[in-house]
C-alpha cells in the first residue's frame, strides 16, 4: 500500500459474495472505520467454514488517533467481484459521520461503473498537519471473503443504528469452533529475520552493537550501557511516599506467595536404594522489564522477587532507556532499589535479550532469561532458547479473554476488555457471552470507556485486529472457546463463576468474580504477571520458582539392593544391545559372587 495523493491510500481486496450479503461500512467513536460482510466465508483452500463477520479496519496512526476529529467524512469505496474470472470493481460513495454505520446491500444489476482492481479510501477531512507527517488511513490484513457466487452491484441502503467496537463472532450452532477462531500470528518470517540479524550483531559485535541498536530503535545515544548504583538511589529517594509504599507491598506480597512454592529436600528409601532430591538455583538471571509505551516498575518485582526467592545469586535488569530522556524511567529504577537489584542495563528489545544470552564487554551472559515484551523481545528469547533458559514460554504482548453475562455491570466488563488492551498492538482482547443484550451493553460501555481514555490510541490498535465480541449457546461453550483461545489472562464475570473454573484447561491465570480484575493480579495479588501468550497456555504455565531451579536426585545402592536389581539392569541394557551397559552390572556380580569389596583392596 503507497499513498496515492494527499488523502489517498491505494488498497488491493478480492470479493466474493452472493446476493443478499450485506456491506457495512462502520465508524467507531475511536475513530475507526470498517468494513464487514456477513455470510458463509470460504477458507483459503476453497471449504466454507462456520458463518461470521470478517472485518478489515481502515484507522489513523496511533498518535494521531487521540487528536481525531469527529464529524463526516467523504469516502470513495471500491468493491472487486468476479464473473467468468473477470475482475469487476463497484463502486459505493458517500460521507461517513464517526459514530455511525451505513449498510450497503449487494444486489444483482447494471452494468459497473469500472474494471479496476484498486481500492480507494478518499479522507477530505485530512487536516494539512497529517498530510505533511505522511500520517495517512491504513488497511488491516483482514480481507472480505464471502461464498462465491453471482455479479452484485452495490447500492445504498438506509443508516444502521450500531456503535460495536469490537468485532463480531457468533459461534451460536456451531458444535466445534476451532476452525472458526481467528488466531493470534507473529506476521510470518519478516520479525524473525529481523531478529535474527539483531541477535547477531549483538553476538558479533558485543557493545558496540548494543550502542547502535538502541540509538536506531530507541532514538537514544547511551554514553554507559550500565545504568550508575547512585542513579538508581537516587530514583528510590526521589519517588512519592505512596508509590514507594505501593512497590513495597507488591515486593512483599510477591514473595510470600512465591516462598509458598519452595519444597524441603525428598529423601525416598526402597530396600536399600536410597534416593534424595533437592533443587539448586542458577547462578545468573536476566530479567526483561518492557519501556517505551509505559513504565513497568511491577514487572521488575514480578521477575527479579522470584528469582531472589529462588536463592539466585545474581539478578540483573534489561530495560529500553525513555525516548525523550534518554534514561531508565526513575519509577523503574526505584522498583529495583525496592527489591534489592543494583544490576541495570539501559538496553531493550531483541538486543538486550541477545546481550543477555550471549553476553557482551559490559553484560555478563546469564542462565535463564525471564520477562514479557513485544512480539520482537518474545521472538528473540525463542531464537536464544537452548544456549539460555527461557521462562514461561512465550510471553509476547498482552491478552485477556473476559466471560460475562447479563448479572455482572457493563463497565466493570467492558473495563476489564480494556486494561489489557491499553499495552498497546499485537494484543488480544476478547469478550464471550451467551447472552446477546449482555454483549451489546457491554459493547455500548467499551466504546465510551475507550473515547475517554488517556491511550484511547492504543487500545483501538489492539481492538482494531485482536478485539472480539463472541456469542455462544451456553458457559460451557463460553469456557470451550477460551481454551481454544488459551489466553494470558481469563475473567470469569458470571454467574457460577467459580463452578466453571474446573473447565478451564488453557489460562495464563483465571480471575473469579467481579471484585477480582486482571489489574489485582498485574500488582499485588503475588503470582506472577509473566504468564504464556499466543495460545502457549495449552502447556506452559506462569513464572515460578521453579523456572529459576535446577532439580537434582543423588541415588546411593547398597550391595545387597545390588543383588536384587542388578539383574534387571542387565537384562534391560542387553535387550537394547548397549553392552557396555550390561557390562558395568556383570563385572559387579562378579565382584559380589566372589564377595569383594568395591573399594580397593577391601573385601566383604
Amino acid at each position: 500500500m503507497a499513498p496515492m495523493s494527499d488523502d489517498r491510500i491505494e488498497v488491493s481486496r478480492t470479493v466474493h459474495a452472493e446476493p443478499g450479503a450485506v456491506f457495512r461500512i462502520l465508524s467507531t467513536p475511536a475513530g475507526h472505520v470498517a468494513i464487514d460482510s456477513s455470510g458463509m466465508l470460504m477458507s483459503a483452500e476453497g471449504e466454507p467454514v462456520a458463518a461470521v463477520d470478517d472485518t478489515f479496519v481502515v484507522h489513523m496512526d496511533r498518535e494521531a488517533l487521540n487528536d481525531f476529529p469527529l464529524g463526516l467524512y467523504d469516502v470513495t469505496i471500491r468493491i472487486v467481484t468476479f464473473e467468468a474470472d473477470r475482475e469487476i470493481a463497484w463502486v459505493v460513495e458517500g460521507q461517513l459521520n464517526i459514530g455511525h454505520v451505513y449498510g450497503y446491500r449487494l444486489e444483482p444489476g447494471a452494468e459497473p461503473g469500472t474494471t479496476e482492481v484498486t481500492s480507494y479510501y478518499d479522507w477530505s477531512g485530512i487536516s494539512q498537519e497529517w498530510r505533511d507527517a505522511g500520517i495517512f488511513p491504513v488497511i488491516s490484513e483482514g480481507a472480505l471473503r464471502a461464498t462465491l457466487g453471482f455479479l452484485l452491484l452495490a447500492a445504498a441502503a438506509p443508516p444502521l443504528p450500531w456503535t460495536a467496537v469490537l468485532n463480531r463472532l457468533d459461534l451460536r450452532g456451531v458444535p466445534d469452533p476451532s476452525g472458526s477462531l481467528p488466531r493470534p500470528q507473529v506476521d510470518g518470517d519478516e520479525p524473525v529475520a529481523a531478529v535474527r540479524s539483531i541477535l547477531a550483531e549483538v553476538r558479533n559485535r558485543g557493545d558496540a552493537a548494543l550502542i547502535e541498536l538502541t540509538e536506531r530503535f530507541d532514538g537514544v545515544v547511551l554514553e554507559r550501557v550500565r545504568v550508575p548504583a547512585e542513579d538508581i538511589d537516587a530514583a528510590l529517594a526521589a519517588t512519592p511516599d505512596d508509590v514507594r509504599a505501593a512497590l513495597e507491598l507488591a515486593r512483599d506480597r510477591i514473595r510470600a506467595h512465591h516462598e509458598t512454592q519452595l519444597r524441603a529436600e525428598v529423601v525416598h528409601d526402597t530396600d536399600g536404594v536410597h534416593i534424595r532430591s533437592f533443587h539448586r538455583p542458577v547462578d545468573r538471571v536476566g530479567c526483561y522489564v518492557p519501556g517505551g509505551r509505559a513504565a513497568y516498575p511491577s514487572t521488575l518485582l514480578m521477575t527479579a522477587v522470584p528469582a531472589q526467592v529462588a536463592g539466585v545469586p545474581q539478578v540483573a535488569v534489561c530495560v529500553p532507556p525513555d525516548r525523550d530522556t534518554g534514561r531508565v524511567t526513575p519509577v523503574t529504577l526505584a522498583a529495583a532499589a525496592v527489591a534489592g537489584v543494583d544490576e541495570v542495563y539501559a538496553i531493550g528489545g531483541a538486543q538486550a535479550i541477545g546481550a543477555l544470552a550471549y553476553g557482551t564487554e559490559q553484560v555478563p551472559a546469564v542462565d535463564v532469561i525471564c520477562g514479557p515484551g513485544n512480539k520482537y523481545v518474545a521472538l528473540a528469547k525463542q531464537e536464544v532458547a537452548g544456549t539460555v533458559g527461557v521462562a514461561a514460554a512465550f510471553a509476547g504482548p498482552s491478552e485477556v479473554v473476559v466471560i460475562a453475562d447479563g448479572t455482572v455491570r457493563p463497565e466493570l466488563a467492558a473495563v476489564d476488555v480494556i486494561l489489557q488492551a491499553e499495552h498497546g498492538p499485537d494484543g488480544l482482547a476478547w469478550l464471550i457471552s451467551w447472552d446477546s443484550d449482555a454483549l451489546d451493553a457491554i459493547d455500548a460501555e467499551l466504546a465510551r470507556l475507550t473515547e475517554a481514555a488517556p491511550r484511547r490510541a492504543d487500545i483501538t490498535a489492539t481492538l482494531a485486529d485482536g478485539g472480539y465480541a463472541v456469542l455462544v449457546d451456553s458457559p460451557a461453550a463460553a469456557v470451550e472457546v477460551a481454551n481454544l483461545v488459551a489466553p494470558e489472562h481469563l475473567e470469569l464475570l458470571c454467574a457460577g463463576a467459580e463452578d466453571l473454573v474446573a473447565a478451564v484447561r488453557n489460562a495464563g491465570a483465571i480471575f473469579v468474580g467481579p471484585w477480582s480484575p486482571a489489574s489485582v493480579g498485574d500488582y499485588v495479588a503475588g503470582p506472577s504477571h509473566v504468564l504464556p501468550t499466543y495460545g502457549t497456555a495449552r502447556f506452559s504455565s506462569a513464572l515460578t520458582v521453579d523456572d529459576f531451579l535446577k532439580h537434582h536426585h543423588v541415588i546411593t545402592v547398597d550391595g545387597d539392593a545390588f543383588d536384587r536389581i542388578g539383574p534387571a539392569v542387565q537384562s534391560l541394557a542387553e535387550a537394547e544391545g548397549l553392552d557396555a551397559h550390561a557390562e558395568s552390572i556383570r563385572i559387579r556380580r562378579d565382584l559380589r559372587d566372589r564377595r569383594i569389596d568395591g573399594h580397593r583392596g577391601a573385601t566383604s
